[in-house]
């Protein structure tokens, strides 16, 4: 048996690791991949575009929807491909749909947990982007990935949300772009009214 001491020791020691598994997700390897390389390239775009060009005016507001595009492409690409997939794998009954660990899935939860701390960052932080609605959005969305990225639950259906339905968003970066530049928007008519 141990010692008081010891056990106390012993307990401290566990509420502290139990402090630190909160930030488990936050170090998924989808996750910091997806968070560095979008504040990478956010800063390195916001940098060109301060310099030259017709984001000179909002540089770090053009960086921020330029950048949004790969993620978003990158999902609705993987969500093609495995949602087909992954409803081949799992049987077909509600428990297995919510509980089925899908391997192929695992980059979902963690790589929308990277994509929304990024964007839940810029948001707060670039002028012209801090609307309320959005900063709930992009909290919710946070929360939403940060749960799924903790657990298997739901696995079957990250291809679906996190990934098909994010196809409209890629079209939805640049509406958002040339809404923040509406010169930019007027030289650019056919292709303004394509994305839109």
């Amino acid at each position: 048996a141990q010692s008081p001491k010891a056990q106390h020791a012993h307990a401290q020691a566990s509420d502290g690791m139990a402090v630190l598994d909160v930030f488990l997700p936050f170090q998924n390897e989808w996750a910091v991949f997806w968070a560095s390389a979008l504040f990478v390239a956010f800063v390195v775009l916001s940098g060109l575009f301060s310099l030259v060009g017709p984001f000179k005016a909002k540089p770090m507001l053009a960086a921020h929807h330029l950048v949004m595009v790969f993620p978003f492409a990158w999902l609705s690409y993987q969500g093609a491909v495995h949602w087909n997939s992954s409803s081949k794998l799992v049987p077909d009954d509600a428990s297995s749909r919510l509980f089925f660990q899908v391997e192929s899935a695992a980059c979902f939860a963690p790589t929308m947990l990277g994509l929304q701390v990024f964007d839940l960052s810029t948001t707060l932080l670039v002028p012209g982007l801090g609307k309320a609605d959005a900063i709930a959005h992009h909290a919710i969305a946070l929360l939403l990935a940060y749960q799924l990225t903790s657990t298997a639950f739901l696995h079957y259906w990250e291809p679906f949300y996190f990934g098909i339905l994010e196809m409209s968003s890629v079209p939805l970066c640049f509406v958002d772009l040339l809404r923040c530049f509406p010169k930019l928007a007027k030289r650019l008519d056919g292709t303004n009214e394509f994305v839109r």
